[in-house]
């Protein structure tokens, strides 16, 4: 009798074996199945294909969310993929909500300071740049700096990322210099880590050039924007959204220099690139890049030129929401084509307009 207890307890042990083998073998093809899935996101991304990388993103979020639960730290690699792409496509509102979330269950979960929270902290310091909550940007851009000197070598290419990402805040509050400090030392190493053609320098080198045009040096903007477009022509394509990107801020520069020729056909390339995009065709980077456009036409005496481009680009601002606080809204191209106007002696029109810039101004006020 004691023989058949001992047989049927070796059964059982065995069966346990088995069963947690088995366990173990479908958590390890989740693992194998959720990172192709990123993986493939992130190449789809690369493309230029934000529809099918955002697909891809919450497919892989979606299983894990299943199998893992709402509140496991491996979530974070997905939300912050999709916080990365909901940046590129200009939905501010849907990359913060995406990288809060992370950077919550990080900091539930695991100890605070880690090197791992300081990508969703660079991310949604970018977002909070976009919307213009500087205070906020401040605040998570200091922290992801701080993190990676503290953690890493100051010529690290993670503290280069953390540099790039906070110099915006710089840029904007008008203290140039400390902009173009942060930039020059991510440039350097970038170029050195990554090679002088990486898509990382090259964006290093794009945000150094605006700060460059925004203190009227366009001979020292012109090489970097240059370089920077060679460089995504080489590593995205010439009609990739990243390529478009540095075609209208070079248009910008040869605004600013009055180069009409030079920026009419880069600016005309831009929107033609986003508008093939289905993730883009209607985005916050249409509409600025149609503003931009049509304050190129005032400039050259070519009203007629500019006043639909304004009239598309609120539109399309309007069909965004017209929120601020999603990264962008009608109120400046509003206020420029009522100067169009006024300068036509369309007074009518321009005080009605005038009338609807501040109705949406009272409807934004209401929102936030």
């Amino acid at each position: 009798m004691k023989r058949k207890w001992k047989w049927i307890a070796t059964i059982a042990v065995s069966a346990i074996v088995t069963i947690g083998a088995f366990a173990y073998a479908a958590q390890s093809e989740l693992f194998t199945n959720t990172a192709s899935l990123r993986q493939q996101g992130d190449e789809s991304m690369k493309q230029g294909d934000y529809i099918q990388a955002e697909k891809l993103f919450t497919r892989a979020l979606q299983c894990d969310e299943k199998h893992l639960g709402k509140n496991d730290p491996r979530l974070c690699q997905s939300l912050t993929q999709l916080g990365r792409l909901y940046l590129k496509e200009g939905r501010i509102q849907d990359a913060k909500a995406s990288l809060q979330r992370a950077i919550k269950i990080q900091q539930d979960v695991l100890k605070p300071g880690l090197l791992t929270l300081t990508e969703m902290l660079n991310g949604l310091g970018n977002a909070y740049v976009c919307a213009g909550n500087t205070n906020e940007a401040e605040d998570v851009l200091t922290q992801s700096l701080a993190i990676r000197e503290e953690n890493l070598p100051p010529d690290s290419v993670e503290v280069a990322e953390a540099k790039n990402s906070i110099a915006p805040l710089y840029y904007g509050a008008g203290n140039f210099t400390h902009a173009e400090k942060l930039l020059t030392e991510s440039v350097k190493t970038y170029e050195k880590k990554t090679g002088s053609d990486s898509p990382q320098a090259a964006e290093a080198r794009n945000n150094l050039a605006t700060v460059y045009i925004a203190q009227g040096k366009y001979t020292q903007a012109e090489p970097l924007l240059k370089w920077a477009l060679a460089s995504h022509e080489k590593t995205y394509g010439p009609d990739h959204p990243e390529t478009a990107l540095i075609c209208n801020n070079m248009a910008e520069l040869y605004r600013a220099e009055r180069k009409y020729g030079e920026a009419e056909p880069l600016y005309k390339r831009a929107l033609v690139i986003y508008e093939k995009n289905q993730a883009l065709s209607n985005s916050g980077y249409v509409a600025t890049l149609l503003n931009n456009m049509a304050l190129m036409y005032m400039a050259k005496g070519n009203p007629s030129q500019a006043e639909p481009l304004f009239k598309r680009s609120i539109t399309v601002f309007e069909t965004l929401g017209n929120n601020p606080k999603d990264g962008g809204s009608a109120d400046t191209v509003i206020r420029n084509y009522e100067q169009m106007l006024a300068g036509a002696n369309r007074i009518k029109e321009a005080q009605d307009l005038e009338s609807h810039r501040r109705k949406l101004l009272a409807a934004n006020s209401k929102s936030l």
